[in-house]
């Protein structure tokens, strides 16, 4: 089944449902009453609806019975209500507190074995609950919920598609338009309006764009400094489609490039070239990382070696699989994943070449197509 990017009330419900009703059944396997879930990735993925991560405790909860609930701060009552009306709801106002909305949301629930994400809930709701439910009623299912998004359905593929094709429309253009002596924020600036005006949603992040040694950096901060000739260029960036993110990094060159930086620069394409042949659903992450870093490692740049060779991508930037050696997750069809290899020499040079993959059975599907030659820009 598959829904637009932008659904109507109708059509909104149908989806979500769905995978709450999965989401019920897994947490029955695992003998949980129910998971509180908190804005993010997940709140989206089974309800459609963005809420911003706030002070105020802000959550769905859903049950091993796949009902829905809410626990929400009575400014979000006609946000929530538009859509979901049907839905018990325990509001809170400002005045009073949310401890009444707390009490009365654990009493409709009862004694419980409740999931919660790890990464995601602060100590003070967390708190909440175990002051209710008992200090040891609370588990972790962050990676519940994260296998839950990990395979995607024709819709989320089509979104991240349109995602990439702004990003790599954008990025092209914003190269074409690099001049020496341009700072990385102008660069910055440059790459996020096309994107913006190319019809992206939001940025999933500000784009990173970094010169000479500051692309040694895998998440440095983008500065004043101005672009040499001679320096290595890295630029990250991502544009987002009704909340599903595309991924894209490209190196590239100032008016020129030394014989040992186009050697890098040609070992982190060999190993792209590498990765994208081997995924294939059924594999490990970590089997689809050693042929990653077996490249990179044969290059005779083992020493600048710094991350894993990828992760998963969706809803949220990183999320799973996540494409390293301590991970044995099989690759399921279905899922994307983004591999970027990449080499760093401190004080130097980066190279990072990042492509994203839909897992198929035997020939997986790359969703970019972004040109992996050699740039060399500001001419």
């Amino acid at each position: 089944m598959s829904w637009p990017c932008t659904p109507d009330d109708r059509k909104l419900q149908q989806p979500y449902a769905r995978r709450r009703t999965r989401l019920a059944e897994a947490l029955r396997e695992r003998g949980l009453g129910a998971a509180a879930i908190l804005p993010g990735p997940s709140f989206y993925y089974f309800t459609g609806l963005h809420f911003l991560l706030l002070g105020r405790p802000t959550m769905i909860v859903i049950t091993a019975d796949g009902e829905l609930l809410a626990l929400l701060p009575e400014l979000e009552r006609l946000k929530w209500l538009e859509h979901y009306h049907d839905t018990r709801t325990f509001f809170w106002q400002d005045s009073d507190g949310h401890q009444a909305a707390f009490d009365a949301l654990v009493r409709t629930l009862g004694p419980m074995r409740l999931g919660i994400e790890s990464r995601r809930m602060r100590t003070f709701e967390a708190d909440e609950f175990r002051w209710r439910l008992g200090s040891d009623a609370l588990i972790d299912v962050e990676r519940i919920l994260e296998r839950q998004r990990m395979v995607k359905e024709i819709a989320e593929i089509e979104c991240i598609e349109r995602a990439i094709a702004i990003t790599q429309r954008a990025l092209g253009e914003t190269l074409e338009l690099i001049r020496t002596g341009q700072t990385e924020l102008d660069v910055q600036k440059i790459l996020s309006i096309r994107m913006l005006e190319g019809g992206a949603d939001g940025l999933g992040f500000e784009p990173l764009v970094l010169f000479g040694s500051n692309a040694a950096n895998p998440h440095g901060t983008s500065a004043d400094r101005p672009l040499r000739p001679g320096d290595p260029i890295l630029i990250d960036c991502s544009a987002r489609i009704q909340g599903y993110h595309s991924a894209l990094s490209c190196s590239a060159f100032c008016k020129y490039v030394s014989d040992e930086h186009a050697k890098i620069h040609e070992a982190v394409v060999t190993a792209s070239k590498v990765g994208l042949g081997a995924v294939e659903s059924g594999m490990t992450a970590h089997q689809l990382n050693g042929a990653l870093m077996d490249s990179l490692r044969s290059s005779g740049y083992a020493d600048m070696i710094v991350h894993r060779g990828g992760h998963g991508l969706g809803l949220a930037i990183h999320e799973a699989p996540y494409i390293q050696e301590s991970e044995h997750e099989v690759l399921p069809e279905g899922a994307v994943v983004l591999l970027e290899p990449a080499l760093y020499r401190q004080g130097e040079i980066g190279v990072r070449l990042e492509d994203v993959v839909l897992v198929q059975a035997g020939t997986s599907r790359a969703l970019t197509s972004f040109s992996r030659e050699l740039k060399i820009v500001g001419k």
